[in-house]
């Protein structure tokens, strides 16, 4: 009878790390539906509306502002006898408190960005290339760029046009102005504006603009080992966390299965079935050490999704969808 006990005593002793593990799934499940939870961070109270219901002119200015400009550069390209142009997209500037609290600008470089760079005549320059010039001539901070310093942006990234963009509020409504910039001359080729509703400009940055944080990848992590790595765009890492975690708990599965069995044949006191006492033991240290092995990979991932973690915000035009819904986009990059 003693022997029996001790038996089930070990096997209690293999399955505990993975009553821990789950009791912490649980308690994980729980403080992630809680952060999903947060309110938006720019503290403006937005009624959830589907693309199909976003005010349609929003969507309508914004093709109008777009086939505007790439008309006029179609225009000097005809002109000058090329194929195609480089464009360099600066970032929007909000220039007064309400457009900064809206938090578009960044949305809306991008959208202008892609739309622009989609019609096959454009390259768009890489966004990091941008920021660094932009960072170096010491117009970030200075409120919006003039069309003599967005010429000279334009000749230090090696691109004939530059776009630039500026918010402004008007009352419950937000105001885009766009002007298109010779790189070469500083002239304005062609400027348009844009004007909607606050709530539809937010609704549009709520839509593309995707937040990640430090804790958001822990607690995937917490949730299933790899996966705050792969939220943090480390695949490499994440699929091995992924694949070593599997492993471990399919091992201790394996053995725990093999060592009941070996206990069952044990407790029927026969002669024949004295050595599976050995087995059965034998299987449950396996069990142990590949659930703690388990835990091991579940701490390691959960800590370094953290320490591998940011705190920033991504825009995806995808996530919005494409605005001139037909055809495949052809987009270039240098």
């Amino acid at each position: 009878m003693k022997v029996r006990q001790t038996m089930i005593n070990r096997r209690q002793q293999a399955l505990l790390p993975s009553l821990l593990t789950v009791g912490a799934l649980l308690f994980a499940s729980a403080l992630f539906a809680k952060e999903s939870a947060r309110p938006a961070s720019n503290g403006e109270v937005v009624t959830a509306r589907s693309d199909q219901r976003l005010d349609k002119s929003f969507r309508g200015q914004v093709k109008r502002a777009t086939r505007s400009l790439m008309g006029a550069l179609n225009k000097e390209l005809k002109a000058q006898g090329l194929p195609f142009t480089t464009l360099a997209v600066l970032p929007f500037k909000a220039l007064d408190g309400g457009a900064r609290g809206a938090k578009v600008s960044a949305a809306l470089t991008e959208l202008f960005s892609t739309q622009l760079s989609s019609k096959g005549k454009v390259i768009s320059v890489e966004r990091g290339r941008i920021e660094g010039v932009i960072g170096e001539l010491g117009r970030a901070t200075k409120g919006e760029v003039s069309p003599k310093g967005a010429a000279q942006a334009g000749k230090l990234l090696g691109a004939r046009y530059v776009l630039l963009g500026s918010i402004t509020t008007l009352g419950s409504t937000l105001q885009v102005t766009t002007r298109l910039v010779a790189s070469e001359t500083g002239e304005v080729v062609k400027g348009e504006t844009l004007q909607a509703p606050r709530v539809d400009f937010i609704s549009f940055s709520r839509d593309v603009v995707v937040t990640k944080s430090k804790m958001g990848a822990a607690f995937r992590s917490i949730l299933i080992p790899g996966w705050g790595q792969l939220y943090n765009g480390d695949k490499w890492t994440g699929y091995s966390t992924l694949f070593a975690s599997a492993g471990a708990l399919g091992t201790a599965a394996v053995y725990i299965y093999l060592g009941s069995e070996a206990q069952a044949k044990y407790q029927q006191n026969l002669p024949s079935t004295v050595g599976e006492r050995r087995v059965a033991n034998a299987s449950y240290a396996r069990a142990r050490v590949a659930l703690w092995s388990y835990a091991l990979i579940w701490s390691a991932s959960v800590a370094n999704a953290y320490i591998s973690g940011h705190n920033d915000s991504q825009v995806d035009i995808k996530a919005w969808g494409d605005l001139e819904s037909a055809g495949v986009i052809l987009s270039g990059q240098f």
